[in-house]
């Protein structure tokens, strides 16, 4: 992967943890490349969709 891919990917990252769209696995433990759960993407879409006001 190249530098710029990286660097966009950790700007979403940071982008999405600023909404509060994602966290982490506890208070100071982040996973980043733990496989996730259905359940942990069905709530990190609904917290964008509500970032976005899409949803209430």
């Amino acid at each position: 992967m190249c530098k710029k891919a990286i660097f966009s990917l950790l700007l979403l990252v940071l982008q999405l943890l600023t909404a509060q769209c994602i966290k982490g696995i506890t208070e100071t433990t982040f996973a980043p490349k733990e496989l996730t759960t259905r359940a942990q993407s069905t709530v990190v879409l609904k917290r964008m969709l509500q970032y976005l006001q899409f949803i209430d």
